[in-house]
């Protein structure tokens, strides 16, 4: 008898917790003023999903976004245009990118060692973060701003390649909004969600044939 009631306090406290642990409001970090702070949050980022879309003068209206994975130093893109899907795998450890072309139904491999800029299609929004703000000389901050709904640091950056205006969300340290002044281009990033991505988002599918660029 003993027994069962004691059985019973346990399940009435575990539940009890259950519903104390629901009911509980969700934390959120700190928000973030500082470049450092941001480049902190951007930097222990483990894996996450975004849309990415790209305008520029060289690309009539807007491009289809593509669908982006980052876990660690690897990168999946996707992009669907007029019903093909083009695939584009990133492994900054290896220093090597894979780019499916579904017109002709080849995987080539590109060697990214020698390259001394990534592209805008190459650099993940983690990437973005470190390219920007790792250099605080480079840096203005100009104010604070929301963009969709997500509370962020304004800062414009200058280097050879011209000036970038771009918008971080405070919570994450992720680039929301990106305006770069010498290509009239302007990035975005939606849909973002923090997510634990498998692995084989990264692998190749099985006996693909793979050509050198």
């Amino acid at each position: 008898m003993k027994k069962g009631i004691t059985l019973a306090i346990v399940i009435s406290i575990g539940i009890a917790s259950l519903f104390a642990a629901c009911a509980a409001p969700k934390t959120t970090p700190t928000p973030a003023e500082t470049p450092e702070e941001l480049l902190d949050r951007a930097s222990g980022i483990a894996s996450v999903k975004y849309d990415q879309v790209i305008t520029a003068p060289q690309m009539p209206g807007e491009s289809p976004p593509w669908k982006v994975w980052v876990k660690g130093n690897k990168m999946r893109s996707e992009a669907t245009y007029e019903g093909q899907t083009g695939v584009i795998i990133i492994d900054r450890d290896a220093q090597v990118a894979y780019m499916y072309d579904p017109s002709q139904n080849v995987w080539t491999k590109a060697d990214l060692s020698g390259q001394a800029v990534m592209s805008m299609m190459t650099m993940s929004a983690t990437e973005w973060a470190k390219f920007i703000l790792s250099d605080p000389t480079k840096l203005v901050v100009i104010g604070s701003e929301t963009v969709d709904g997500k509370a962020c640091l304004v800062v414009e950056s200058t280097d050879g390649e011209g000036k970038v205006k771009a918008w971080f969300w405070k919570e994450y340290g992720l680039p929301i909004r990106m305006e770069m002044e010498s290509f009239g281009a302007l990035i975005k990033w939606e849909n973002i969600e923090f997510v634990s991505i498998p692995d084989s988002m990264f692998e190749l599918p099985s006996g693909v044939k793979i050509q050198e660029q």
